[in-house]
């Protein structure tokens, strides 16, 4: 689901009130986690977790808020937004439930032309039918027993 830029500068208000706008990220930046980043980390706190603590050593930001799928990354009165990729929501994952997480060089990504907040989805062609899995009611898992994921 694509996420709103007025949702997301709520997200970022919660915690650093003085950020003014969001923008998406071009470039991916890479954090190196350290046995100290985890011994400090805090179970379900987007702040002070220790994907947290490397990506804003590695930005020098003035903080940063990791959930699930998204991290944000706060400079002055900006915050910039990433995706986080399958392994570094895996190590969230893990650390969320059992306070583990794998030292080493973890990446954010910059966000996909397709979920970016400028993008325009094309005009669909067709019927207009819907599909068969959606017509007969997608199941979906839902993660539990982690942080929340921002809303």
């Amino acid at each position: 689901m694509k996420e709103s830029k007025n949702r997301s500068l709520r997200i970022i208000n919660r915690d650093f009130p003085l950020v003014e706008t969001v923008r998406d990220s071009d470039e991916p930046v890479f954090g190196t986690v350290t046995a100290r980043d985890i011994m400090h980390g805090i179970l379900k706190d987007p702040k002070q977790c220790p994907l947290a603590r490397a990506i804003g050593r590695a930005t020098k930001a003035d903080g940063v808020l990791v959930y699930f799928n998204v991290t944000y990354v706060i400079k002055k009165r900006t915050g910039w937004r990433y995706t986080n990729p399958p392994t570094s929501r895996q190590e969230i994952l893990c650390f969320d439930r059992r306070s583990q997480f794998m030292p080493g060089v973890y990446r954010i990504s910059a966000v996909s032309p397709s979920q970016r907040f400028d993008y325009e989805r094309p005009k669909r062609r067709g019927s207009g039918k819907r599909s068969k899995l959606r017509s007969l009611g997608e199941y979906r898992h839902y993660t539990q027993n982690v942080r929340e994921t921002p809303r």
